[in-house]
């Protein structure tokens, strides 16, 4: 079993069962759970249970926790269509052992499947009412779809270690893992990621709203439960490190911003008509700082109404009209800068950091808005 452990009171919020065998060269997955992928016998079903039955007579000894465990929409299907109420084998297993079906967390895994969405459903949501809780396994996987997601409503979403460990090196994962995120949130669910191995990966699971972790760094396997001090002072110790990490972070984005945004105020770009067309004194604001990338402006409804202004070279910057009179009030930082200018309408507000996927960098946009209404962006490419 393998602990998972809770970032809000660093305390061990349940264990992983695992199914391993003991071998001369330590503990491994059973060969008839490696060769049985698609079907189960009846050797098959007789470990499993009888790994399960051994895990939840551990559970029934402590006065809390969780225990997880791995099933197949496939399986769940199974169990429901082959067995009625408490006659479902996980069900029975429970009430056998007397242990409370509301402890048991059934990861549902990603795996593939040709049967209904809607069925899996349907099973998922029996389960529930017998008092299993539901989790959704390595969602991020090559099988994982939204829909899924959707119909299953987990109260955990397990996030997929690949997807975790691609996105420290890759920014396009980085995104998904982002995007994740804000699914869970407007799904009500929680993120658990797993396969936490270094400093690193917990930094960017913390980062993306993890409320659960599980992984080599807090804990590994064993066939008891883990020690909730020496994994929770693990945990914490880690922690401690993540929140100077950030804090650090943070007050250095605020010098960057500050210095970028007393830069502009001291020197306020200029707008000119010059024929039928609005100008911005763009050769002043690129060099003013390096780090300014890309300048234009809307009218007060979103419209752009100046070319855009990219730097090109260290001093130079290209004139680019193809987005002239196109509306951005549809994208979600146009009523944000509305919203703050409306609060200070003196000063360079400074939006949320994003990824410019035609600049390739992260980026801090500046904006203001006139006296005559014109809202002014100014792109600034983050250090680092």
């Amino acid at each position: 079993m393998q602990p998972i452990l809770s970032i809000e009171d660093q305390s061990i919020f349940g264990h992983e069962v695992l199914a391993r065998e003991e071998t001369d060269k330590g503990f491994a997955l059973p060969d008839i759970f490696l060769r049985e992928l698609s079907g189960k016998s009846e050797e098959f079903l007789r470990i499993e249970t009888e790994v399960l039955s051994k895990a939840f007579l551990k559970l029934k000894s402590t006065e809390s926790g969780h225990l997880f465990i791995n099933m197949s929409p496939d399986e769940l299907l199974r169990q429901l269509e082959d067995s009625k109420g408490d006659d479902l084998p996980l069900a029975k297993l429970t009430k056998d052992v007397g242990i409370s079906n509301n402890r048991i967390f059934i990861e549902v895994t990603e795996d593939a499947t040709l049967r209904d969405p809607e069925a899996i459903g349907t099973a998922v949501e029996y389960f529930r009412e017998l008092g299993f809780r539901i989790a959704m396994d390595d969602v991020g996987s090559e099988s994982s779809n939204l829909e899924r997601i959707a119909i299953i409503q987990p109260e955990i979403i397990k996030v997929d270690l690949l997807l975790l460990k691609k996105s420290i090196h890759d920014r396009n994962f980085q995104s998904v893992l982002e995007y994740l995120s804000q699914i869970a949130i407007g799904i009500g669910s929680d993120l658990l990621f797993e396969g936490i191995e270094n400093s690193e990966e917990l930094r960017r699971a913390v980062d993306c709203g993890a409320r659960y972790l599980q992984g080599y760094l807090l804990g590994m396997p064993s066939p008891d439960f883990a020690s909730p001090k020496l994994e929770a002072d693990k945990l914490k110790t880690q922690l401690d490190d993540f929140h100077e990490f950030k804090r650090n972070r943070i007050l250095e984005e605020i010098r960057f911003e500050d210095e970028i945004r007393n830069l502009i105020s001291r020197n306020e770009p200029t707008l000119k008509e010059i024929g039928d067309l609005t100008h911005i004194d763009a050769h002043s604001l690129f060099q003013l700082s390096p780090f300014i990338q890309r300048v234009y402006a809307t009218d007060w409804e979103g419209t752009q109404i100046t070319p855009y202004y990219e730097r090109s070279g260290e001093n130079g910057f290209t004139q680019n009209t193809k987005s002239l009179y196109k509306n951005w009030s549809y994208m979600p930082f146009f009523y944000k800068h509305v919203k703050k200018s409306f609060h200070n309408p003196r000063t360079w507000n400074a939006s949320e950091p994003y990824f410019d996927k035609n600049l390739r960098k992260n980026i801090l946009v500046l904006s203001k808005v006139t006296q005559n209404h014109i809202s002014l962006f100014i792109d600034i490419q983050l250090p680092g």
